[in-house]
């Protein structure tokens, strides 16, 4: 079935091909980088022209912005396409694509909330495609905006590894092999995470009370409480 786009005054075919879009909290760090590893994987696959690939946030704050400097820092060194403006995600978004993909659960919860009724998109979560990982651990991709710097990088690089095994896994689903061995600079795609289960933990805790603090303060906590929710346009 052919995908629409809209487009000011008209519409653009969508020409059949498949379509994804990636969503975090901000659009500013996790979903414009795992936007641009799934670009080259596609490269890596020869299905570059086979797929419509975009990522958005669930908040406004950052729309317009290009991509945060030191996750845009890290996505060169791996080779990676940087180019973005951060937007926030739309109802049309629900029609046009044919899968949108959060980088955590409260991002997917916020996605089932707000989805219409008729929306043919399909909703999950990066986490759960683990058909190819060769590692365990929590499945939800924190944001690491807050993070100092040595956990900062840290975290940057596991959103890159673990991001690549999670995306094979879901290029898989498709019946779409990516060789395993990459064509990514630099560093090779480990298959554990760099993050330890300890520090992981502590990691999680710490930004799920730091952006509580956030939202409630600045935002109003529109993530979690929909009457307080600025609706999607």
């Amino acid at each position: 079935m052919l995908r629409m786009e809209r487009k000011l005054s008209g519409f653009v075919l969508f020409e059949g091909k498949k379509s994804v879009l990636f969503l975090c909290r901000d659009n500013y760090m996790r979903s414009p980088m795992i936007k641009s590893l799934f670009k080259e994987m596609l490269a890596m696959a020869n299905q570059t022209n086979e797929w419509i690939v975009e990522s958005a946030g669930i908040g406004w704050w950052d729309v317009g912005k290009g991509m945060d400097p030191r996750a845009k820092e890290r996505c060169e060194m791996y080779g990676l396409d940087t180019e973005h403006v951060v937007r926030e995600i739309t109802k049309d978004d629900f029609y046009k694509f044919d899968y949108i993909i959060a980088t955590d659960e409260t991002d997917l919860s916020f996605l089932r909330l707000e989805a219409p009724p008729d929306s043919s998109a399909q909703l999950v979560k990066l986490g759960t495609f683990t058909r190819k990982a060769k590692f365990q651990g929590p499945s939800d991709l924190p944001d690491p905006f807050f993070l100092k710097t040595k956990e900062l990088i840290n975290a940057l690089d596991d959103i890159i590894h673990r991001g690549y095994w999670y995306l094979r896994g879901f290029l898989d689903t498709l019946g779409i092999e990516v060789p395993e061995t990459t064509t990514l600079k630099i560093v090779t795609v480990r298959t554990s995470p760099k993050i330890k289960s300890s520090t992981w933990n502590a990691w999680r805790l710490e930004m799920s009370s730091l952006q509580a603090l956030v939202s409630r303060t600045k935002f109003k906590d529109r993530i979690t409480v929909k009457s307080t929710h600025r609706k999607l346009q």
